[in-house]
């Protein structure tokens, strides 16, 4: 009669230790999922992709009160940039002329462009134009993507290929034009900047920067600037020598990148972002953290450098901001664009100041070239034209010709009278 009873037991014993052992495998993998949740959050906290966010919000709670009036209040800052006090929205205080006193250059009032419809085609390529640059005397254009090109814009006709170091692998990412127009640089997949002298097709200097995605002359022409996704990084090279004068690392990937025009401060942006870092260019000091509302696909200062716009999709719309130092509204946008109906992929300001162009990113079927706002009051003007996803554009010194180049390798170009 024992031996029943002993297989009983060892039965007994056997089951608890299955469920002890169940247990104990079932405790480690809730704890090592705890600590993976905590790891991934800790990462996500502290990636570029938000870092920059919660440091701003943090900051700038008192500053907003203070712009409030009443730092007694709770004022607070989203990261898609609503404003709340004391847990109720507040609507953003926009100013009647965000133009800042601009004093206007010769150019055609945004109204001009209700006239415009269907652009002329320069080019029906097939390989995305990641950059265009035009001439000073806005006769020739450059666009670069599979191919580094010349073209004639009176003619269009096309003038020349810059093809004697591009491989069937190797894709541009950015072009810039010194202010004199004499040399071209060009940013490659493969880290490298080209000096240029276009007119000719000769490489003057190669230069290397690792995930080079942006190129800005400075206002001389005598510094070249060049942006980098993977380093987050921002080289200044002497134009003369190719030379490394300075490296600033910003806290985003520098997807976007617009220099100021009197080459104090430089804006950086990226999509994994909700905000735009101000750096001075001198120190690489933040002067400031812009939060765009949303992912922003492109930035632009106005030529006077009084105002930056970022532009982001859906209901944060293109927002303006006050770049004067020392202003109270500088960490709230001071006017935000809407009614572009999709991502505005790329922008520009007229060279008056006046006037906002941007182009569209195709989603949902709104694939028109352009979108055109008075940049002073926000009105919407007209939208017109057709291109899937215009990743770039350019504006002549006049302002009468605007071309942008598309997903699909199509270049338009619109003229007025």
């Amino acid at each position: 009669m024992s031996k029943p009873t002993d297989r009983s037991r060892s039965g007994n014993y056997s089951l608890g230790g299955c469920l002890f052992s169940l247990m104990r495998v079932s405790f480690s993998i809730f704890i090592l999922a705890i600590l993976g949740f905590l790891g991934f959050d800790l990462w996500y906290r502290t990636t570029l992709k938000t870092k920059p966010l919660v440091e701003n919000l943090r900051d700038q709670w008192t500053e907003i009160g203070q712009i409030f009036g009443d730092t007694r209040k709770i004022v607070t800052i989203t990261e898609d940039g609503t404003v709340t006090e004391n847990g109720k929205v507040v609507p953003l205080k926009e100013i009647a002329n965000a133009c800042l006193g601009n004093i206007s250059a010769p150019a055609p009032p945004p109204e001009a462009w209700r006239s415009m419809d269907k652009g002329i085609l320069l080019n029906q390529g097939v390989a995305t134009i990641t950059s265009l640059v035009m001439s000073p005397d806005g006769k020739t254009l450059i666009s670069g993507g599979r191919q580094l090109q010349v073209w004639d814009l009176d003619t269009r006709k096309l003038i020349r290929t810059l093809n004697n170091y591009l491989s069937k692998e190797d894709f541009i990412n950015a072009l810039a034009l010194s202010p004199d127009g004499q040399t071209l640089a060009s940013g490659d997949e493969k880290g490298r900047v080209i000096l240029w002298n276009w007119k000719t097709g000769q490489i003057q200097k190669t230069l290397s920067h690792e995930g080079v995605y942006q190129l800005a002359f400075g206002s001389n022409g005598t510094l070249l600037f060049s942006g980098s996704m993977l380093g987050s990084n921002i080289k200044q090279w002497r134009v003369q020598t190719g030379q490394v004068l300075n490296t600033i690392t910003s806290r985003v990937p520098v997807q976007k990148m617009a220099i100021s025009p009197d080459g104090q401060t430089i804006a950086v942006a990226s999509q994994g972002a909700n905000a735009v870092e101000i750096l001075r260019l001198s120190t690489g000091e933040r002067v400031d953290l812009l939060i765009a509302g949303g992912q922003p696909e492109s930035i632009a200062f106005t030529p006077n450098g009084r105002v930056l716009a970022s532009a982001s999709g859906g209901e944060q719309g293109i927002r303006l901001w006050n770049m004067i130092e020392g202003q109270p509204f500088r960490k709230l946008p001071i006017k935000v664009l809407k009614g572009h109906q999709g991502q505005p992929y790329t922008i520009a300001f007229s060279p008056d100041a006046k006037t906002l162009f941007a182009t569209a990113d195709g989603a949902n079927g709104k694939d028109y070239a352009l979108t055109v706002w008075n940049a002073c009051t926000g009105e919407l003007i007209h939208r017109f034209g057709s291109q899937t996803r215009g990743h770039s554009m350019a504006i002549s010194p006049d302002g009468k010709t605007i071309i942008t180049g598309g997903r699909k390798g199509d270049i338009q170009m619109w003229r007025l009278p």
